[in-house]
């Protein structure tokens, strides 16, 4: 299943930055036709392909997959691993979410602690079922400790994304309405048939290998086929 999302993620690259633009589309807008409709933007729910494409643009990761599909480091710097099953990872200093607010390793612990707590209902739980436990060293660094040795787990990690997790603990609106991370677009509102990101310019952004188009907005827009 995780194949056919790399690669899925892969062929969304190709799409969305080679495609054209409408005739009367400003010229900062690049507008991207879909098919089916976005099941859910909440990183820690998305399955779907659309949701998951999207999320790529609005979320960081530990790692990513670059260009060749292989796994780099993101908002890590770089990782250690020791006995197969305990990898560390150190992140970049001063990381922020869009709104401003520190992006530290407890942003990521709480992602993947929520994902692991079944009664949660994170349909990505059985990829970490291996996860042993997290351990958060300081804002810069955490631990995560598998049962066993796992090939695919760093690919695999391409899914956990940074959360606001106080935020989130406070705010009484769902996540998938505000959708806040720290990737290079915003979410800047959904309306029928169509889901518009504004390019994220006021906080630092590490930069995606995958992402080459510098446009301000992006709409996505779904194609009625009974038309």
């Amino acid at each position: 299943m995780f194949k056919n999302l790399t690669i899925s993620i892969c062929l969304f690259s190709l799409v969305l930055f080679g495609c054209s633009q409408k005739k009367l589309t400003p010229k900062d807008i690049l507008v991207v036709a879909i098919d089916s409709e976005p099941s859910n933007l909440d990183p820690r729910f998305a399955l779907d392909a659309y949701s998951q494409r999207i999320d790529q643009l609005l979320f960081d990761g530990l790692v990513i997959l670059n260009n060749n599909l292989e796994v780099v480091p993101h908002l890590a710097t770089h990782w250690t691993v020791r006995n197969n099953k305990i990898y560390q990872f150190t992140l970049h200093p001063n990381l922020t979410f869009h709104d401003g607010t520190p992006l530290t390793a407890h942003d990521i612990a709480f992602t993947l602690e929520q994902i692991l707590d079944p009664a949660f209902g994170s349909p990505l739980l059985g990829s970490f079922k291996n996860v042993e436990k997290i351990i958060v060293l300081n804002k810069l660094a955490l631990e995560i400790h598998l049962k066993e040795p796992q090939a695919s787990f760093l690919t695999d990690l391409t899914l956990i994304k940074a959360l606001p997790h106080q935020k989130m603990k406070d705010s009484k609106v769902p996540f998938k309405d505000v959708l806040i991370g720290s990737g290079p677009y915003t979410f800047l509102k959904k309306e029928v048939n169509t889901i518009i990101l504004k390019k994220n310019d006021k906080t630092e952004v590490i930069k995606q290998a995958t992402i080459t188009r510098k446009d301000t907005y992006i709409s996505f827009e779904l194609i009625n086929h009974k038309q």
